[in-house]
């Protein structure tokens, strides 16, 4: 048993205890090894050629980045990290730049932040969206007011809301009666949207979410890539999860766009430009998040090729895509 840096190094590791590279997971026990009365601050992957700190490598939490969720610990920091995660990402060359190799990946906080963070997002929007899908409804043709509807059908008109919220216009819920010999009591009716329909409205969301998957397949699945990259497979999750995370922002904003201007809180002459702004600047963030992630996150080397084939592959992805759903939905 040999003591070196403050940390205690066996001959008989268990594989969990092992350390790894950053980056690609190459063993580096027989490096270890080789040390004899002092151990390098710095090493090197004979594997993937990644500079890093030993520490990080022995002890994965002294990397972690203060502001970012995917390293909180308790509620308190989860809550004001939370806060602080997405001004970062939207800025990926500076995202990226502190969010190298050596930063511990942990794919299931990330997930439960990112359910979290929509659900809220979709609550907040839910609330102007129940209230245009109720003036919209066909029911309130006669004009009555929702104080009115309400002593109609008591508590099932805030029911009727707020599913309306969260799920128009791909599903609709009407009150009825329970059934015709009984008025006074009420169900909700769930029905298809009546407007409901994956076209013109979806399609530029459909292109995001056929540029991340054409990345995925890019970097996971095709061979000669993944032996370009070198890199383990939970670094790619994380850039997906995220970049999930932004497309589902860009479509809930644009949801929002939309029903605002519904609702006529949003001029008529600015609805044209504030409509496309979310999906456009998801666009640019995507391109611009990968090439970043490549070059500055994961340090990959040559990353040029990488890029190139990355953005071609995702601008066609994205086109293919799109055309096809809407092959389907129109044929």
């Amino acid at each position: 048993m040999q003591h070196f840096c403050n940390v205690r190094v066996s001959e008989s590791m268990e594989e969990r205890d092992r350390p790894i590279c950053p980056k690609c997971g190459y063993d580096q026990t027989g490096e270890v090894a080789t040390w004899g009365t002092q151990c390098p601050t710095r090493g090197i992957c004979t594997e993937c050629g990644l500079v890093f700190n030993w520490s990080y490598v022995m002890r994965p939490e002294l990397g972690q980045v203060p502001w970012y969720v995917e390293h909180a610990r308790g509620l308190r920091s989860f809550v004001w990290r939370s806060l602080r995660t997405p001004f970062h990402l939207i800025l990926p060359h500076r995202f990226w730049k502190q969010l190298d190799p050596a930063k511990p990946v942990s794919i299931v906080r990330l997930v439960l932040w990112v359910i979290l963070a929509l659900f809220i997002v979709h609550t907040l929007v839910a609330i102007p969206n129940g209230y245009n899908a109720w003036i919209r409804s066909s029911w309130n043709w006669s004009r009555v007011t929702f104080q009115q509807y309400q002593q109609m059908h008591g508590n099932y008109a805030y029911a009727e809301m707020l599913f309306d919220g969260y799920f128009y216009p791909y599903l609709d819920a009407i009150p009825r009666p329970w059934s015709q010999q009984s008025s006074h009591k009420w169900t909700l009716d769930i029905r298809r949207g009546w407007h409901f329909r994956v076209g013109h409205s979806h399609s530029p969301h459909i292109v995001s979410a056929g540029m991340l998957l054409l990345w995925s397949i890019v970097l996971l699945a095709i061979p000669h890539t993944r032996r370009l990259s070198k890199l383990r497979a939970r670094h790619v999750v994380r850039a997906i999860i995220l970049s999930i995370f932004m497309i589902a922002m860009s479509y809930e904003l644009t949801h929002l766009i939309r029903t605002m201007y519904e609702l006529d809180w949003i001029p008529r002459a600015a609805f044209p430009v504030l409509d496309g702004l979310p999906v456009m600047f998801c666009w640019v963030w995507l391109f611009v998040f990968w090439g970043c992630a490549v070059h500055l996150g994961w340090l990959i080397r040559p990353s040029r090729l990488l890029i190139a084939l990355g953005t071609i592959a995702s601008i066609l992805g994205g086109t293919t895509l799109s055309v096809y759903i809407f092959i389907i939905t129109t044929s």
